[in-house]
């Protein structure tokens, strides 16, 4: 007898579930560890101190880091409130539908491109605009040619 896609979804997210768990884990373990090995060594624990303070200034090496991460939080909360609005999708083609023409509209918003326009380009074949991959390359190619950039 062929399983569901029920069960076999949830078997799907039973086994992420016991990963993650499991990552959570050996994260605590680690970090109990360090706890464990700076309480009882204090030139180690001044050791990680210092690491910690070098790690916060590591944005005066590299300015062009945001000191935040609003942007990317930015980026998809348009989707998050679609997707928690509409309960999600149907089918994972539907998620995988959904998720390629958000991250079209988003990367055609970024680089100033109309996403109809877009779509209709590609879809008619007249390609009158430049491909959204082409348009990223340049602009990283742009970004990394200025002096910030520079190691």
């Amino acid at each position: 007898m062929k399983p569901s896609k029920t069960s076999a979804l949830e078997t799907e997210v039973s086994e992420l579930k016991s990963l993650v768990n499991n990552l959570l884990n050996k994260v605590e373990k680690q970090d109990a560890l360090i706890r464990k090995l700076t309480a009882e060594n204090s030139s180690l624990h001044e050791e990680v101190r210092h690491l910690r303070r070098l790690k916060l200034l590591l944005i005066l090496e590299h300015p062009w880091l945001p000191l935040h991460n609003n942007l990317s939080e930015r980026q998809i909360r348009e989707y998050v409130k679609r997707r928690k609005i509409s309960g999600g999708t149907r089918s994972i083609l539907g998620r995988k539908c959904r998720d390629t023409f958000a991250s079209l509209k988003k990367t055609c918003r970024l680089h100033g491109v109309s996403f109809s326009r877009y779509l209709k380009d590609r879809i008619s074949g007249e390609g009158m605009i430049a491909r959204l991959s082409d348009m990223v390359r340049e602009k990283s190619a742009q970004l990394m040619s200025t002096p910030a950039y520079e190691f």
